[in-house]
C-alpha cells in the first residue's frame, strides 16, 4: 500500500441546514495557496467528460480555466475565492437572488447542486508524477422537489498523471451522541490523505487535540486509541494490538478482508 498526501481538505459545515436557496458553507483547509470555484447547477454528464479527459490527460485537470473549457459554460453560476497557505477558512456560497427559490427537476437529475474545485493558486510548470492537482467535490442541496439533506455525493483527488482517487468516509464512534451525524452515535470523517490502493482518506490535523478519530478509546479494551480501519466496512474502532484477534468486525460483523493504520508512526 501507498501512501500520497494531499494539499486540500473539504468539507460541509452546515450539512443540517445548507439549501440549494439558502446556500451552503464549506469548510476549507489547504497547506498551499489554493482556488476555490464554485459552479452551481453543473450538467451530470459535462461534469463525467471532465473526469474522462483528465483520465485521458487531453489534458490533466489543474486549473479552473481547464475545467470552464470543459464544461463548456454548461453551468448556472460560477463563484471563485482565494485561499490563502495553511488557512482554515469557512467559506458561505450563496446562488444569486435572481436563481434562488427553483428547483433542478425530479429524480435522477441531470444536474448536480453544487461542484466545488480546489486547485494550486501558483503554476506549477513540472508537478511530480504522484502530485494532487485538484480536489473535485459533488455536493447534494435539498430544494422543494428533492428535500434530501446536504451531503458530500462524490470527492476525488486528482493526481498529475491522470489518475483521480475516489476518498471515502470513515466510521468511527463518537463520544457525543447528540453532536453525531447519525442516529447509531456514529460520526463519518473525511480525512486528506490517500491510501492509493485503498482509497480511503486519512486526517492527521486533530490527532494531537483530544477530537481527531485517532485519539478514540478502542471498542474492544477501551484503553488503547483507536488506529485501525477496517476494509471494506471503513470502521475505525480497533487498536493495534486487538486488530489481531478478529476476523470480523466488531460493529457490524462484515468479514475483515484488509486493514490499514490512521498513522503508520
Amino acid at each position: 500500500m501507498q501512501r500520497v498526501s494531499s494539499v486540500f481538505a473539504l468539507d460541509i459545515a452546515d450539512s443540517n441546514t445548507a439549501s440549494l436557496a439558502g446556500g451552503v458553507t464549506l469548510s476549507v483547509h489547504c497547506l498551499v495557496p489554493c482556488v476555490l470555484t464554485c459552479y452551481w447547477g453543473c450538467a451530470l454528464g459535462a461534469v463525467h467528460a471532465v473526469l474522462q479527459g483528465h483520465a485521458r490527460r487531453l489534458p490533466t485537470l489543474r486549473s479552473p480555466q481547464q475545467m470552464e473549457m470543459a464544461l463548456g459554460g454548461d453551468y448556472l453560476h460560477r463563484e471563485q475565492f482565494a485561499i490563502s497557505k495553511d488557512e482554515k477558512v469557512l467559506q458561505r456560497v450563496e446562488l444569486p437572488d435572481a436563481l434562488r427559490g427553483g428547483d433542478l427537476g425530479g429524480v435522477p437529475r441531470l444536474r448536480y447542486p453544487l461542484v466545488v474545485l480546489l486547485t494550486h493558486a501558483e503554476h506549477r510548470p513540472q508537478p511530480r508524477a504522484p502530485d494532487m492537482v485538484a480536489l473535485l467535490t459533488c455536493v447534494h442541496l435539498p430544494d422543494p422537489v428533492h428535500s434530501v439533506s446536504c451531503r458530500v455525493l462524490h470527492q476525488l483527488l486528482l493526481t498529475h498523471s491522470g489518475l483521480s482517487y475516489d476518498l471515502k468516509r470513515l466510521f468511527m464512534s463518537t463520544d457525543a451522541p447528540e453532536d453525531s451525524q447519525s442516529d447509531e452515535g456514529v460520526t463519518s470523517q473525511v480525512l486528506p490523505e490517500v491510501r492509493a490502493e485503498g482509497q480511503v482518506a486519512a486526517q492527521d490535523e486533530e490527532d494531537g487535540d483530544g477530537r481527531g478519530g485517532a485519539c478514540r478509546d478502542c471498542v474492544v479494551c477501551q484503553n488503547a486509541k483507536v488506529n485501525r480501519v477496517l476494509l471494506p466496512c471503513r470502521h475505525t474502532c480497533l487498536c493495534d494490538h486487538c486488530v489481531q484477534y478478529f476476523r470480523q468486525c466488531p460493529m457490524c460483523r462484515q468479514m475483515i478482508q484488509f486493514s490499514f493504520p490512521l498513522n503508520p508512526d
